[in-house]
């Protein structure tokens, strides 16, 4: 995906939310000062809002023009895909992916780096589940949205297979309602529906 004009605007319509920002810090169950990955963090909004709250964030970004967009040039970033994390083993205390999983290149890779860098906390992921969105009665209204999801979205239970598979852990599965006023705005594309967390245990 060319990110070039999609990273001057992503500031805009990727805005970090209060609310989700205290349900992955809740979900992680980690100690101020614990160190955690934004896998695919974008310009780093959640990074910024995390690192806010007492808590050293790297955030993992494959593209230099979004790592340009970043409003805060004092948060550490590493260049990278999530396919290779530039980190040693066994450096992070927990992983976050927020709404980015589905522009991984390799998710099997992906997820065995991420293993790699965790020490024993847990890897979060929000995605979206496509059969949810499809019961939207706008679902069939909005053909690029309905287009772009099946493309891109994996099937939730495919994915907690993939995850299960590649960290050798019981995955559990929450919903998270997400607020008609979200600043981050999923809902404008997708309606009002879930997010999923994927909670590992890593080690």
């Amino acid at each position: 995906m060319d990110y070039t004009n999609r990273a001057k605007v992503y500031n805009i319509y990727r805005k970090a939310d209060y609310r989700l920002t205290n349900k992955i810090i809740e979900l992680l169950s980690l100690e101020k000062n614990s160190i955690i990955a934004d896998i695919g963090a974008g310009t780093g909004n959640y990074s910024l809002e995390i690192r806010n709250q007492g808590y050293n964030v790297i955030a993992i970004e494959p593209s230099r023009q979004m790592i340009e967009e970043c409003v805060d040039k004092k948060l550490v970033y590493i260049n990278s895909p999530a396919e290779y994390i530039a980190l040693d083993d066994n450096t992070i205390d927990g992983a976050i992916i927020i709404n980015a999983i589905h522009h991984f290149k390799d998710i099997y890779s992906s997820l065995r780096e991420i293993r790699r860098i965790i020490k024993s906390g847990m890897l979060l992921i929000f995605t979206f589940d496509p059969k949810i969105c499809s019961k939207l009665w706008l679902y069939e209204y909005w053909p690029y949205s309905r287009m772009y999801l099946n493309k891109f979205y994996m099937d939730i239970n495919e994915l907690k297979d993939i995850v299960s598979q590649i960290c050798e852990t019981k995955v559990e599965e929450i919903a998270f309602d997400i607020p008609i006023d979200l600043k981050i705005l999923f809902h404008q594309h997708f309606g009002d529906v879930q997010i999923y967390c994927l909670k590992m245990s890593g080690g």
